[in-house]
């Protein structure tokens, strides 16, 4: 079938000259096979067979019934591969427009806010919910010779009540 058989048809199994094929017909019972391709184009996707425990040989009929289950069968396969597809890019839209979302929103935030926490705050709350982090935390470097104090570390996360003194926001209680 590797050369591009349309199908291999064994009226007695037991007759071939190869060892396995006497072992299948002693201890299976298998004496007809029939073998099918599934090919998609020039690309051999399986194999469908059909046997039987008697030396009984597929017609013509047979044959063309079991070749159209398995040109069914590769329909079936290529549409099992062709939604795999079409999930793994839906998914990745949606990480899109996730990320997309969350630009947004920190636009929005910078261009409303004055209030240099909240713009920092809304970065990091965003930030660690689209990476999946357990927690996060922002710090500045502001001159102390500016007008403005400079900004508190902002935890953020389950644990940010756990803030240490060095300003880290740690998920793990053991730290």
């Amino acid at each position: 079938m590797l050369d591009g058989a349309r199908f291999v048809h064994i009226p007695d199994v037991a007759e071939m000259d190869h060892p396995l094929s006497r072992s299948v017909a002693e201890i299976g019972g298998v004496h007809t096979a029939l073998f099918l391709p599934l090919r998609k184009d020039e690309d051999l996707l399986g194999i469908i067979s059909s046997v039987r425990r008697e030396i009984r040989p597929f017609s013509d009929k047979e044959i063309a019934l079991l070749e159209s289950f398995a040109a069914q069968a590769v329909i079936a396969i290529e549409n099992a591969r062709l939604l795999g597809e079409l999930r793994s890019r839906t998914a990745e839209l949606v990480r899109s427009v996730e990320e997309l979302q969350f630009l947004s929103e920190v636009g929005q935030a910078v261009s409303s806010a004055l209030e240099l926490r909240t713009v920092l705050s809304t970065i990091l709350t965003r930030s660690v919910g689209m990476t999946g982090a357990d927690a996060g935390a922002v710090f500045s470097s502001f001159r102390r010779t500016q007008q403005r104090a400079r900004p508190p570390m902002l935890p953020c996360g389950p644990h940010r009540d756990r803030a240490s003194a060095s300003g880290v926001a740690r998920s793990d209680p053991r730290s």
